[in-house]
This record gives C-alpha cells, sequence and structure tokens, in this order.
C-alpha cells in the first residue's frame, strides 16, 4: 500500500510535507515519532506506578523525566 493510499497521509501529512522531502520520508519519520511518544509514555507510567506503590524516589524522578521527553514531541507536532 503507498503512503497516498492511506488515510493517514491525507490527515497527518498534509502540513508538514516540504519540496525536498519524499513523501514516504515523512510518514516514516511520523510513525518512528510515534513509536518513540509511545514507548516514552509506558516508560513514564511504569515509573510512576512503581513510584506510587513503594514510595521510591528514584522511580518518581525517572517517571517525571520519561513524561518530560514524551511530552516534548507533542509540542513540536502541534506548532506544525
Amino acid at each position: 500500500m503507498k503512503a497516498k493510499e492511506h488515510w493517514g497521509y491525507r490527515l497527518f501529512l498534509r502540513r508538514r510535507l516540504d519540496e525536498g522531502i519524499d513523501d514516504d520520508t515523512v510518514l516514516r519519520n511520523f510513525v518512528v515519532d510515534l513509536i518513540i511518544f509511545v514507548g516514552e509514555a509506558l516508560l513514564s507510567a511504569v515509573c510512576l506506578r512503581i513510584a506510587a506503590a513503594d514510595g521510591n524516589m528514584t522511580f518518581l524522578m525517572l517517571g517525571l523525566l520519561a513524561a518530560t521527553a514524551a511530552a516534548l514531541p507533542l509540542r513540536d507536532w502541534l506548532r506544525g
């Protein structure tokens, strides 16, 4: 399936296309960013859960750091 045939292509990539960037490259970059975001969000949730259960300050700080790292790509996506 080509990227142009996918509904996500029209929804997410309409604003981000540049003349010098291939369509498949933009889609690949978006998918990689999405995977990184989901991974960091899961890491944050697990660390915060451990911190809540044990009262461990190390996991609390790791959870907050992961949550901040997960929020940075969202800020970039919202700016467009």
